[in-house]
């Protein structure tokens, strides 16, 4: 049996956090299951711990010399993308796991010579506003072209839906965890232990002032945070401005061969005072260690931690804290409930081989609806019985995502060959376009030709907005007054979107399109690309046989043609006959064949 090839993109491997971890146990329980792994870095790592964890598995991995920690700078990835293109010409992965989607994966899908490969991302946090900073800043411009996402949790789930705007599969598998093994030690009595990143989102600051308090009520309760990040000079000067410092404790780092079981057996009480989350991997790493545990109530937090498995903060509040603090420190009855609670909770939500065959399982289902889209495109190609086979091919390229490298004539009729051939007569068996004259039938290809330029002019994929040009007229009922043309057309491509044609678009640029055809008429600027194309396109005849008014144009290139003289047009009217006149000699061939 060949194995699954499985290309798993890391945006980082600089730290001992949750996401690392995850991808470490993803890559070495992969490869325990037969799969061929291999580890694709974003960024040069600056520790060690988990790449020999890879090594010790002989899981092949690879970053650039370079590193960096700017979200918003993709020089280094973008370059390293070539190197790893180069890599897939010989080994050719089965599927792409982005773990995160991040940085690497819209390097990869920017390239305009990435193979077509399935995509499946894992998101950790819940994508939000407050997280944002965290994402290339054109992430959503290619989110879309992902198949399916994991998520963590529901609210990573609802965060992936409405902050990314991801319109395909979203599925919930749990966190990949071992069992932590507790180390057997004394415990600290009257001691809270804290697993975090030191950074301003895990609320550490919180946390310090919240146990000024305690110690008040408990004078030698004691603080022993485990992390390390780039706020720690900061909270030890938080700690001496308090002058708590002898009751806090800054334990570094413990390793990850030994994990979290070598520090949950020195503490019964643990606390997670996070601004913002998913769910923590460490968080359930002490669940199933067996700890009583609070935690803030958010992100996906409070679907782990209720009234039965812990406490849940509802604000933070320096006194609700430092409460909760002490109540549960007092109280070891309490502790014991909430511990034995949250183990059984662990031990039925996150079996790590339950959670990993999900993964394999999605992998091969997401590979299986990838193969079957590109034979249903190619048989539904091959019925229309126009195009040839390397037209066929960039065709399917071009729905997922890949652009051809250069737009010369015989790539320009591919696709205008397709708008007029293919889905122009879809549109037609739904809804006839039965006027001549100045919106008839002609207006519509003219249209086509106008948004399959825009599109190559603005670097777009041009199969959207030749949709959207086939769609925008088809319900039109009068040549010029017709307000209710665009909503109209919402039907017949609703109805359209139920054919096997729709497998040429992904779903936001279903919905875009049905943007596009309902406001084409409304006169205003365009806020999404293809609602842009179709405007500009449309208006262009206008705007030659009228007035060019520039405040009703999107794109720079529908600015630019709607412009110009008549002398300047003809290079463009030119391409356009010639377009035409090669599609009747084909056509005539054809009938005469």
């Amino acid at each position: 049996m060949i194995p699954l090839k499985i290309a798993l993109f890391c945006d980082f491997f600089n730290d001992l956090g949750g996401t690392e971890y995850y991808n470490v146990i993803l890559a070495t329980e992969l490869k325990k299951r037969g799969c061929d792994v291999r580890v694709f870095i974003g960024e040069k790592s600056q520790q060690n711990a988990y790449l020999d964890i890879l090594k010790e598995h002989s899981i092949e991995y690879t970053a650039p010399a370079k590193y960096h920690t700017d979200y918003s700078d993709r020089s280094i990835e973008k370059e390293f993308m070539l190197s790893i293109l180069d890599y897939f010409q010989k080994w050719k992965p089965d599927i792409i796991h982005a773990s995160p989607a991040g940085k690497l994966i819209v390097a990869f899908l920017e390239n305009e010579k990435h193979p077509n490969i399935p995509i499946v991302a894992t998101e950790y946090t819940t994508p939000s506003p407050k997280t944002a900073h965290w994402y290339p800043p054109d992430l959503n411009d290619y989110v879309n072209n992902i198949d399916a996402f994991i998520a963590t949790c529901a609210a990573s789930a609802n965060g992936i839906r409405n902050f990314h705007k991801y319109e395909n599969d979203i599925h919930l598998i749990g966190h990949l965890i071992k069992k932590p093994i507790v180390t057997k030690t004394k415990n600290i009595k009257n001691s809270v232990g804290c697993v975090a990143r030191l950074s301003p989102e895990k609320g550490i600051d919180f946390l310090l002032g919240a146990w000024q308090l305690v110690i008040k009520k408990i004078p030698d309760a004691t603080l022993h945070i485990y992390g390390h990040g780039p706020d720690e000079e900061h909270l030890r000067g938080v700690s001496l401005a308090l002058n708590i410092a002898k009751n806090v404790h800054f334990c570094g780092t413990f390793s990850p061969k030994t994990g979290i079981g070598s520090i949950a057996g020195r503490h019964k009480v643990f606390i997670q005072p996070s601004l913002f989350e998913s769910i923590p991997t460490s968080l359930i790493e002490l669940m199933g260690s067996g700890r009583a545990i609070i935690a803030t109530d958010v992100g996906g937090i409070k679907e782990v931690i209720n009234k039965n498995t812990g406490i849940l903060l509802k604000s933070i509040s320096l006194e609700k804290m430092a409460n909760a603090i002490v109540s549960l420190l007092q109280n070891p009855k309490t502790q014991y409930r909430y511990a034995k609670n949250a183990q059984q909770l662990f031990n039925t939500q996150y079996s790590l081989k339950v959670n990993i065959t999900k993964v394999l399982n999605l992998y091969k289902n997401i590979i299986a609806k990838y193969n079957a889209k590109h034979q249903k495109l190619e048989q539904l190609l091959h019925k229309f019985n126009c195009m040839s086979q390397n037209e066929i091919l960039l065709l399917i390229n071009a729905s997922n995502g890949k652009l051809p490298e250069k737009f010369d004539f015989d790539t320009y009729y591919t696709f205008y060959k397709f708008f007029e051939l293919v889905i122009l007569p879809e549109v037609l068996k739904i809804s006839p376009i039965t006027l001549s004259g100045y919106h008839g039938i002609e207006h519509t290809k003219m249209v086509g030709r106008f948004a399959l330029d825009l599109s190559v002019a603005l670097n777009q994929n041009p199969i959207p907005g030749l949709f959207a040009a086939a769609l925008h007229d088809c319900a039109r009922k009068h040549n010029y007054y017709d307000e209710e043309h665009g909503p109209n057309a919402v039907p017949v491509a609703n109805k359209l979107f139920k054919k096997d044609i729709s497998l040429f678009l992904n779903k936001k640029e279903q919905s875009q399109i049905i943007t596009a055809i309902k406001n084409h008429t409304i006169g205003m600027n365009a806020t999404d690309i293809i609602s842009a194309i179709l405007w500009d396109s449309d208006r262009i005849r206008l705007s030659w046989d009228r007035t060019y008014k520039p405040e009703f144009f999107s794109t720079a290139p529908g600015r630019k043609i709607a412009s110009m003289s008549e002398t300047e047009r003809n290079p463009i009217l030119n391409k356009h006959k010639k377009l035409c006149d090669r599609l009747k000699k084909d056509i005539s061939h054809k009938i005469s064949a």
